[in-house]
């Protein structure tokens, strides 16, 4: 039986007119969706819900209303995730979703990069390495020759030591002072033929010219 109520009630001061869960329709805080769901356990919980109605889910800071299709022993209940109308919310859920993974793989790429720790080992051994070159490039002066000198020098060696007498064929040219023997190593096989050449045969016969 319903009461018509044609004046306003007036609540008194700490007073109510009773918990908002047994007004039909009225908004609702509930701890979890389990306590939302359990809502449409038995006909007389179904019967003070209201299409539309809202529900505040604590534990989850969601608001969800609740969707009531067909009537009587027929109706189905359902809660749906609240949307401010106009709302659309696939973009932002795409975008965070790129941005979670572009962070899981720049957490797998720096994860190999080396450690503060192992950076100021190899730091500390440059260090010592720049030391001692630093004292090694401070002992020195500023007589040491250039690349440009040096192969000069060398160039000025080889023109002068180039006509010194080698293990091989040699020319003499101008008279030549011996002070000392020159010494003939025999010969057991006849030579070719050098007009001039002096030979040494194996019993000591000297030929001049040829044999």
């Amino acid at each position: 039986m319903a009461i018509n109520l044609t004046t306003d009630l007036n609540v008194t001061t700490g007073g109510k007119l009773t918990d908002i869960g047994q007004i039909q329709g009225g908004w609702k805080t509930v701890a979890t969706e389990s306590d939302m769901n359990a809502l449409t356990a038995s006909a007389t919980l179904k019967g003070k819900l209201q299409n539309g109605q809202m529900f505040y889910v604590s534990s989850s800071a969601t608001l969800y209303t609740c969707k009531i299709a067909g009537s009587g022993p027929f109706a189905t209940y359902a809660f749906n995730e609240f949307v401010w109308p106009g709302a659309d919310n696939s973009e932002i859920n795409t975008f965070t979703g790129s941005i979670q993974t572009q962070v899981n793989n720049l957490t797998v790429v720096t994860g190999s990069y080396a450690t503060t720790s192992s950076l100021n080992s190899v730091s500390s051994s440059i260090a010592v390495d720049i030391a001692a070159l630093q004292s090694f490039s401070s002992s020195l002066d500023l007589t040491f020759a250039t690349d440009a000198e040096v192969q000069l020098a060398v160039s000025s060696l080889n023109t002068q030591t180039g006509s010194y007498a080698t293990t091989g064929s040699n020319v003499f040219l101008g008279n030549q002072t011996v002070d000392g023997l020159i010494i003939l190593t025999t010969q057991s096989s006849v030579p070719t033929y050098v007009s001039g050449a002096i030979y040494l045969d194996s019993d000591y016969n000297l030929f001049l010219g040829s044999i």
